[in-house]
């Protein structure tokens, strides 16, 4: 399966990227208008619960927002293969369309979107009540190059 380019939208309208630091290290944010990298969404369902794993690509490279160690990571990768690390449970907390992630990697935490001195970043959360609440839509008509 090809993951698919989408568009990753949070309840409060801001859009979910990524953001390359001054040396480069990325990270996950939320900024207001879509126009950074698409998102490459790969969906499943596994026991009845669907799942998704996301990336973004810059320059041929891809970065796969990864759990470790309960802590959330940008894993930078020349091809995307996701494993039991990359996948979060789409989890309906009564917002229609929009639903919260939580890590398939223990401990089973949730995205959450919190205020830093450069905007919105996200980390991840034992407290669903303050998680992130997203909407995916894929992009009509495309699919990733590889993998």
């Amino acid at each position: 399966m090809q993951p698919e380019r989408a568009v990753l939208k949070m309840k409060e309208g801001n859009y979910v990227t990524i953001r390359l630091k001054n040396n480069k290290t990325p990270e996950l944010v939320a900024v207001d208008r879509q126009d950074g990298p698409a998102v490459l969404i790969e969906r499943r369902v596994v026991d009845q619960r669907k799942q998704m794993a996301f990336c973004f690509e810059i320059e041929q490279t891809y970065y796969l927002v990864k759990v470790d160690q309960a802590k959330l990571k940008m894993e930078m990768a020349s091809e995307i293969v996701f494993s039991d690390c990359h996948w979060f449970v789409k989890e309906d907390v009564g917002g229609g369309d929009h639903y919260a992630l939580q890590s398939v990697a223990e401990p089973g935490k949730y995205l959450q979107k919190i205020k830093n001195r450069q905007g919105y970043i996200f980390i991840l959360s034992a407290d669903i009540t303050n998680s992130a609440t997203v909407t995916d839509k894929t992009i009509e008509g495309s699919t990733s190059n590889s993998a």
